[in-house]
């Protein structure tokens, strides 16, 4: 592969695409974990209402 010169606009390229793909990142992350809370919590109330039935 050929060596080029780094640009400026190259440079804003690869930091445009850098932030794109952290944006995801975290976006996907903090989406991922509120629905992994909201199933705990879920389950933890099931299991609570199933303790309270069976006594």
């Amino acid at each position: 592969m050929a060596a080029e010169k780094l640009t400026k606009r190259r440079l804003i390229q690869i930091c445009f695409v850098l932030g794109v793909l952290l944006f995801m990142f975290f976006w996907r992350t903090f989406e991922y974990s509120e629905k992994n809370e909201i199933k705990k919590e879920a389950f933890f109330e099931s299991e609570n209402i199933n303790k309270v039935e069976k006594q």
